[in-house]
């Protein structure tokens, strides 16, 4: 799966993050999303996984699952992509990846 610069941009925010469940919280909330909408658009049940990423009770996060993350976190809720949602411009650490 190719990523846009957009979910480049929130991938490396959470890779960098210390505490990725935080982090993830924190762009959710950018995004205008609660955990229920989060979870729906990650096709989970309830919301009780993102509850416990964001408060570190899981803390392992796959590139599979970051992917995932990245995307659900990225769209607009119609299924189209999002291009601005307060992610900083890129800069050449970007490039590692």
């Amino acid at each position: 799966m190719k990523l846009t610069d957009c979910q480049k941009g929130i991938a490396l925010e959470i890779l960098q993050a210390e505490n990725k469940g935080q982090k993830i919280k924190e762009i959710r909330k950018r995004s205008n999303l609660t955990q229920n909408e989060l979870a729906k658009r990650l096709g989970y049940n309830s919301s009780s996984t993102i509850a416990d990423m964001e408060t570190g009770r899981r803390n392992n996060i796959t590139v599979d699952s970051l992917i995932k993350y990245v995307t659900a976190l990225s769209e607009n809720g119609n299924g189209k992509k999002k291009t601005d949602f307060g992610i900083y411009p890129l800069d050449n650490r970007l490039k590692r990846y």
